[in-house]
């Protein structure tokens, strides 16, 4: 997501990302969904479908289609965020959805919603930068006991510690099912999202030489573009920048015990190099079951750095050479780089998580 920045004629628009995250009980669902320049949360209360099986999701409208869809019961509630790169959000709400906690410099704001369509109320909002938008379904504060002013000053408090997205949103299902046991209560049909606006974190990753050599300074020029984190992944490709920067390639010989993956080398001007196929396979494996940064282990193997710089970011941009190498050849798959299928696996991993993902090919 891209918002303007404060003085256009020094520097060129910021770029914005809407952190994410939800949670849904029994009985209700939530989603959320990212594509270039937009992203879509919502929650829907009850809920009789899943709304990562929605089809056809490549655009904010589609989303938001699919998640109104779920939403025609005539007892069924539901609050929606559209947020896309000029940094205005799009809010649609239905049915007892509770008021939406707008929180800008730990003040909360107020929304001023209006009458739409088939019983939705519609809402439109100019996000900041450190804004964030918390929305808990009927069932939660029903179940808690607690008020609005008293969910939203909990809110605020949590906000204050320097939590993110994630974070907040388990304060909210811990506190959650603390008060719903003490209290003897239900909290089936309840869901909640939680988004904050901050700045977008990038990385670019530049994998293996490209077919046709005369390329080879076109890739390392992309790459040092790259504002954010600039990974190398490939023992060729490394000596192919190192030998373009003039600059000396270190093994880092602490890693040189680790069996499985081997180890990472220091190039100046670029935050992480690595080997290419196994690294990236096992990258691809440390994403696996991990919802954020904080689920990798704390190995400090080339495999775990790798997948902690690309789960710490938000957009990654793979520069990915097309050169065979012999020795790694797919026969399985018409005689492709086995490196193509580490990518796509990394790739798949990441989406997966709500990162934009940008493949470009040489």
């Amino acid at each position: 997501m891209a918002c303007e920045s404060e003085d256009m004629a020094a520097k060129p628009a910021a770029r914005w990302w809407l952190e994410l995250a939800q949670h849904a009980w029994a009985g209700a669902c939530a989603g959320a969904f990212t594509g270039p320049g937009w992203r879509v949360v919502g929650w829907v209360a009850p809920c009789a479908g899943d709304p990562m099986t929605l089809p056809d999701v490549g655009a904010p409208a589609a989303a938001l289609a699919g998640l109104r869809e779920l939403a025609m019961g005539d007892k069924a509630s539901a609050l929606l965020l559209a947020a896309q790169g000029d940094c205005r959000a799009e809010l649609a709400r239905r049915g007892d959805a509770p008021e939406l906690i707008w929180v800008r410099a730990g003040q909360a704001s107020p929304v001023a919603w209006a009458d739409g369509a088939d019983g939705w109320a519609m809402a439109q909002l100019e996000l900041g930068s450190g804004d964030w938008l918390v929305s808990v379904s009927a069932a939660y504060p029903q179940a808690t006991g607690w008020d609005a002013e008293r969910l939203a000053a909990a809110v605020r408090r949590w906000i204050e510690t320097g939590t993110d997205a994630t974070q907040l949103a388990d304060c909210l299902i811990r506190t959650g099912q603390r008060l719903a046991q003490s209290l003897r209560s239900s909290l089936a049909d309840a869901a909640l999202w939680a988004a904050r606006l901050r700045p977008l974190l990038s990385a670019t990753v530049w994998t293996g030489p490209p077919s046709d050599p005369t390329q080879d300074r076109a890739l390392l020029e992309a790459l040092l573009a790259e504002p954010g984190t600039r990974i190398i992944c490939g023992d060729t490709t490394a000596q192919i920048a190192a030998r373009l920067l003039g600059r000396e390639l270190v093994i880092d010989q602490r890693e040189l015990a680790q069996a499985e993956v081997p180890p990472s080398a220091q190039l100046e001007g670029v935050h992480l190099v690595t080997e290419g196929l196994i690294t990236l396979r096992h990258a691809a494996e440390w994403l696996r079951g991990a919802r954020t940064v904080r689920d990798l282990p704390r190995n400090v193997d080339a495999s775990t750095r790798l997948a902690r710089h690309l789960m710490a970011v938000d957009e990654v941009r793979f520069l990915v050479g097309a050169a065979v190498n012999p020795a790694q050849v797919d026969g399985e798959a018409g005689g492709a780089p086995q490196r193509l299928a580490a990518v796509d696996e990394l790739v798949a991993g990441l989406r997966a998580l709500g990162k934009v993902v940008l493949v470009q090919r040489y």
